[in-house]
C-alpha cells in the first residue's frame, strides 16, 4: 500500500507523488501526476486497472510494460523521454519517465519559427527516429507520432514522448480507451486495423504529414487520410502540394511515396532524411 508522507502527496515505491493530476498530460487511458525522487522531478503515468477482469489484468500489465522495455531499449537515443521507473500498487500501474517539455509540437509551431528552425527541428526527429529503427530487433513502431508527442524544448531541441501505445510485435487490438489516444489524423492507414502486422513505415506515414504541417500550417485533407487514396490518383495534386512547398516539383515522387497507402513503397528514414537536408 502506498504511504501518505504529506498532505497532498503519497508514496509510491522511492517516489513521492502529488494528488492533483496534470490534467492537460492525461488521457483517458493514463493519468499523470508529478512526481519527485530527491530533487528529481518526474512525470508518473498512472493506468487505472480496477475495472479489469483478472486475465484481463494480466494482459493489459504485459501490454502497458511494452512502454518501461522500450523505453529501456532506447535509453541511449537521442531526442526520446527517459525512462525512470515502474510500480504496481493494488490496482493502479505507475511508469515513472522524465518529465517533458510542456510546448507541443503545435504550440511551437504557433510561434511562427522560420523555414529554417523548422527544418532543423523536422531533422532532428528523423535523426531520433532513424537511431529508433537501429536499435534492432524486435522492431520498434512508435504508433502514435503526431504533434502532441513531438515537444519542443527551450533549447528548440524535439523530444518524443508517449511510447505507451508502441509495439515490438504484433498486437491486434487495443482497449478502446487507448484507442481514443490517437490522434487519428496522423495515423498510417494500416495503424489499429485488426489483426495487423505493421513495420516502421506507419511511423514514416505519420511523419510525412508532420513535416507536411510544419511547412504548409495544414494537411492535404480534411477528415482522415484515407482522402489521400482519391486525391493522389491525380498526379497533379502531388505538383500542387510541392507548390505550397515551395519545393521543386521533382519531389512529387517522394511525396507519393512517403503517404503511400501500401507500406512498402514508402521511403527509408535515410532517405527522408537526405531530401529534408537538401531543402535547407
Amino acid at each position: 500500500m502506498p504511504t501518505q508522507p504529506a498532505q497532498g502527496a503519497i508514496t509510491v515505491g522511492d517516489y513521492e507523488l502529488e494528488l492533483t493530476p496534470i490534467q492537460a498530460e492525461s488521457t483517458d487511458y493514463f493519468t499523470v501526476y508529478n512526481a519527485h525522487l530527491f530533487n528529481e522531478q518526474v512525470w508518473a503515468k498512472c493506468f487505472d486497472l480496477d475495472h479489469l477482469s483478472a486475465v484481463h489484468r494480466q494482459s493489459e500489465l504485459q501490454s502497458l510494460g511494452r512502454e518501461a522495455l522500450v523505453l529501456k531499449r532506447l535509453s541511449r537515443v537521442e531526442g526520446v523521454q527517459r525512462y525512470q521507473d515502474k510500480e504496481l500498487v493494488d490496482d493502479k500501474f505507475y511508469v515513472f519517465v522524465e518529465k517533458a517539455p510542456t510546448t507541443t509540437l503545435a504550440q511551437w509551431l504557433q510561434t511562427q519559427p522560420a523555414k529554417e528552425a523548422r527544418l532543423n527541428v523536422l531533422i532532428a526527429i528523423a535523426e531520433t527516429m532513424k537511431q529508433i529503427q537501429s536499435v534492432g530487433e524486435p522492431e520498434i513502431i512508435h504508433r502514435a507520432i503526431n504533434l502532441s508527442n513531438i515537444r519542443v524544448g527551450d533549447d528548440s531541441n524535439p523530444i518524443l514522448i508517449n511510447f505507451e501505445l508502441c509495439q515490438q510485435e504484433m498486437v491486434a487490438t487495443l482497449p478502446l480507451n487507448a484507442r481514443r489516444t490517437f490522434e487519428q489524423k496522423y495515423q498510417a492507414p494500416e495503424v489499429n486495423e485488426p489483426g495487423q502486422s505493421l513495420t516502421f513505415a506507419a511511423d514514416i506515414f505519420s511523419f510525412g504529414l508532420i513535416i507536411l504541417f510544419s511547412l504548409t500550417g495544414e494537411l492535404p485533407f480534411e477528415q482522415s487520410a484515407k482522402e489521400l487514396v482519391t486525391k493522389g490518383r491525380r498526379p497533379v495534386f502531388w505538383k500542387q502540394l510541392c507548390q505550397q512547398l515551395d519545393v521543386s516539383p521533382k519531389h512529387a515522387e517522394f511525396w507519393q511515396r512517403i503517404l503511400h497507402v501500401t507500406p512498402k513503397y514508402r521511403p527509408t528514414i535515410e532517405q527522408v532524411l537526405e531530401v529534408l537536408k537538401t531543402w535547407k
